[in-house]
């Protein structure tokens, strides 16, 4: 079988998927050129990179980012998920000022401010790997205490988990051995 201009490109995105989240802009470029040349192709090289969610993001973020003039360089420093977080708001009258925002906050405050919060300082961040079960409680819990539900998503479950958190120290008190 003899391989085609397509199979070249994908089998790029293949080599630069273990670099993806340094390699975004090229992997973006690379899929946006396979669904311009031979679409119904589009589909077997997001499959192929392994990364079907962040595959979309880098196409989206090189369709909105190319054209505006900034350096690639500048825009792998501050990284795709604050890209990310910034491309629904991106026009060219703001992006210098919404990048400058992005190199100098994390992610989370770059979200916060992209939704109008203030962004939040010396605050820590908790990754949670829960079983199933496990989840469930958690997710019964700070829905007792606040959190609500957004599609598969929790919001406002760092100050629901922090009541019942407060909760369950005021019951148990200060001095309660450790478990």
């Amino acid at each position: 079988m003899k391989e085609t201009q397509t199979d070249t490109l994908i089998a790029q995105v293949v080599a630069l998927a273990p670099e993806a989240n340094r390699e975004f802009l090229t992997i973006g470029r690379l899929l946006r050129q396979i669904k311009a040349q031979a679409k119904r192709r589009f589909q077997d090289a997001i499959k192929a990179l392994g990364l079907p969610r962040r595959a979309q993001y880098f196409v989206k973020l090189v369709d909105s980012l190319d054209g505006l003039g900034i350096p690639d360089d500048r825009l792998q420093r501050v990284g795709w998920v604050k890209l990310a977080a910034i491309i629904p708001k991106l026009t060219k009258a703001n992006a210098l000022s919404l990048l400058a925002m992005a190199e100098t906050n994390s992610a989370p405050n770059v979200r916060r401010v992209i939704r109008g919060d203030d962004p939040l300082w010396g605050y820590r961040a908790v990754n949670l790997f829960l079983s199933a079960d496990d989840y469930e409680t958690f997710r019964r819990v700070v829905m007792r205490h606040g959190a609500t539900a957004n599609g598969r998503s929790l919001v406002g479950q760092d100050e629901a988990l922090m009541l019942a958190l407060a909760k369950l120290n005021a019951i148990e008190g200060e001095n309660a051995p450790a478990l």
